[in-house]
């Protein structure tokens, strides 16, 4: 599995030219981008920002150890995106015909066990096989190849599942089985009730004071929010500029986001990719109308319909 992470189209198309070769590309080629479109904006730039201090404060020096830390948000507010982004900084590399994985992320399933969560945790850290016995032997095999694989941050996204969970003591255990061996930290990616159980467990808090970065949605819809979903057209792998950069679209997906970005990013992907299958130039208002209908039949409010006033045509 290899530390199994998404490689992000960040490049902006800024020009008419690499609007247009971005347009040529192959349809396959095109949705990909669609859906690894990452915006660099300032929630995200705090997020890696913390990150990387939790892991190597000094670009000079060694890294962090024997810590447990936070990055606790909403869902769908960018965090997982983040960790996966910074993670892709630091690849697996061969030392000695050994693999080395600085950074393992691992996504913690809805209903997570001892051996699914150590299963992934051996896999994303080089292990070719992973045989399980009891949730102890499972346990000590995952610190021993972290060890192998010179981990320096581990991290757990979706952490709150393992916490309020039939096996949160066994997850307990895990967490602090790793930091035990100060050579690595440990990060819980997730909502705000792994503060809650962190601040109601002395063990693994003062293990570092379980220093934390909460990521906020973005609070009004203003200039920051507007440029947000410009930044977004701009990756766009279209020929010409989209909907995107008209005012009543950026109100209609502040009503629907309320500023959360995975949920911007969720319509938009699925429109975009509607658009590219049927061939038009631009993702256009009647993409953006159906993925909204399919999504908000309750609401009375239509999303994505021109203003009356606006003296625009209804067709995008």
């Amino acid at each position: 599995m290899d530390n199994d992470l998404i490689e992000f189209h960040t490049t902006a198309f800024d020009t008419m030219e690499a609007r247009l070769a971005a347009s040529l590309l192959p349809d396959e080629d095109r949705e990909e981008l669609v859906r690894t479109l990452l915006v660099p904006f300032e929630a995200f730039d705090k997020s890696i920002d913390f990150i990387r201090r939790r892991h190597r404060p000094n670009p000079n020096g060694g890294h962090s150890r024997g810590r447990v830390v936070g990055l606790l948000g909403e869902i769908r507010s960018g965090k997982s995106w983040a960790c996966m982004h910074y993670a892709g900084r630091f690849p697996m590399r061969v030392v000695d015909g050994n693999k080395k994985f600085p950074v393992v992320y691992v996504p913690v399933p809805g209903s997570p066990t001892v051996k699914s969560v150590t299963t992934l945790l051996q896999k994303r850290s080089g292990a070719h096989s992973v045989t399980y016995h009891n949730a102890d032997d499972a346990k000590d095999a995952s610190v021993e190849r972290l060890q192998r694989a010179e981990a320096e941050l581990v991290m757990f996204d979706d952490a709150q599942f393992m916490l309020f969970h039939r096996d949160a003591h066994h997850f307990f255990d895990l967490f602090k089985r790793i930091v035990d061996t100060n050579r690595m930290n440990v990060m819980l990616i997730g909502d705000k009730s792994i503060y809650d159980y962190m601040d109601g467990n002395g063990h693994l808090r003062k293990r570092g004071g379980f220093a934390k970065h909460y990521v906020p949605p973005i609070i009004k819809n203003g200039a920051a929010f507007g440029n947000l979903v410009r930044s977004i057209d701009k990756r766009l792998p279209f020929r010409t500029p989209s909907v995107l950069g008209e005012q009543h679209v950026i109100n209609d997906l502040w009503k629907i986001s309320g500023g959360v970005i995975g949920l911007i990013m969720n319509l938009v992907a699925d429109a975009a990719i509607m658009a590219i299958a049927d061939g038009s130039d631009t993702l256009g208002l009647k993409h953006l109308q159906l993925e909204a209908d399919d999504r908000f039949q309750e609401d009375t409010y239509k999303y994505f319909r021109v203003p009356m006033n606006s003296g625009e045509t209804v067709d995008g």
